[in-house]
């Protein structure tokens, strides 16, 4: 792991074990975009040394096969479907179910989670 991203995830337990910080505003402090504090944690998680709980965050880096993904997100059961912005936070916890796509477009229809999908604004997917 660099060291860029060792302070990074350094940084991040102690906004979270100090003061409960979200991912979101931990990043806007740090000057740096919310994915790039998130795919800081890629990889192994190492806890702390003795006497420090070390990073509270485990990732991993998601393929972007995105349709392959949402049609298999339905055997992982019920998640938390979580998009935000500067403007919004949109929360969802449900199962993904009857996934189907049609080229760069996605289409979920399950009972909680009512979904469409446009792959082309898609970069970055990672699992917490």
């Amino acid at each position: 792991m660099s060291l860029y991203h060792h302070t990074l995830r350094e940084r991040f337990a102690l906004a979270r074990r100090e003061r409960g910080a979200r991912h979101r505003d931990i990043a806007l402090e740090l000057g740096i975009p919310e994915g790039e504090l998130v795919a800081a944690h890629v990889g192994p998680f190492s806890p702390g040394p003795a006497g420090h709980a070390g990073s509270p965050l485990q990732v991993m880096r998601l393929r972007a096969d995105w349709p392959a993904l949402l049609t298999e997100l339905e055997s992982v059961g019920e998640v938390m479907a979580l998009t935000r912005n500067e403007h919004c936070v949109h929360e969802k916890v449900g199962t993904y179910r009857n996934a189907s796509h049609q080229g760069l477009i996605g289409l979920v229809l399950g009972d909680e989670i009512d979904l469409r999908v446009f792959y082309r604004h898609w970069t970055h997917g990672f699992a917490l």
